[in-house]
């Protein structure tokens, strides 16, 4: 299982950046985060093809917390911070 050496939140650049065990660094941008948070309730905006709601300037990281050793919570702008972000799930994301 991947594992983060560390989490470091770019809040001006928009960006949280991931020091993995393997040696890679990955820079996820916050709108992605958000589109692509795990909970219950935007798993289900989406399977309706809907989204949390839109606005013009896309939500920002506030806070990343560790869950255990397995995830992080983030906390958004916009007051969201139901998603939990396994690790897999985090490296799994790319950049679309």
């Amino acid at each position: 299982m991947p594992y983060p050496q560390a989490l470091r939140s770019d809040k001006n650049a928009g960006l949280l950046e991931i020091a993995w065990d393997d040696d890679t660094l990955q820079r996820l941008d916050s709108a992605l985060l958000r589109h692509h948070c795990p909970c219950a309730e935007c798993k289900s905006l989406r399977q309706r093809g809907k989204n949390h709601a839109a606005s013009a300037t896309p939500p920002s990281i506030r806070d990343v917390r560790l869950v255990g050793r397995y995830a992080a919570q983030i906390v958004f702008s916009d007051g969201h911070d139901r998603g939990i972000f396994p690790w897999v799930y985090l490296k799994e994301l790319n950049q679309e």
